[in-house]
């Protein structure tokens, strides 16, 4: 979703890693749902959110986002789509 990925790989990551699945799962995992979004179609963005994967994975696990940030990322992202099937039924 536009203007939303960043977010979404950078938090999923945090999470996942925090779960303790492998840094190579994660990768991909948003591979495959950066090949499948129909906006990520272009060889930089995939890029873009394994170099992301990468960066949550060096850093130390102490000081990386948890759950509560996925929470906060995702919320407003069910609310506009939420807000937008509702005005496309009308």
């Amino acid at each position: 979703m536009p203007g939303y990925r960043n977010s979404i790989v950078f938090s999923t990551s945090c999470v996942f890693r925090r779960q303790g699945i492998s840094k190579d799962s994660v990768i991909a995992l948003i591979e495959k749902l950066a090949r499948n979004d129909g906006i990520s179609q272009e060889i930089p963005d995939i890029r873009n959110a394994q170099k992301q994967v990468e960066d949550v994975f060096k850093e130390d696990i102490a000081i990386i986002a948890g759950a509560e940030h996925l929470k906060h990322v995702i919320y407003p992202i069910i609310i506009r789509q939420m807000s937008y099937s509702l005005k496309s039924s009308r």
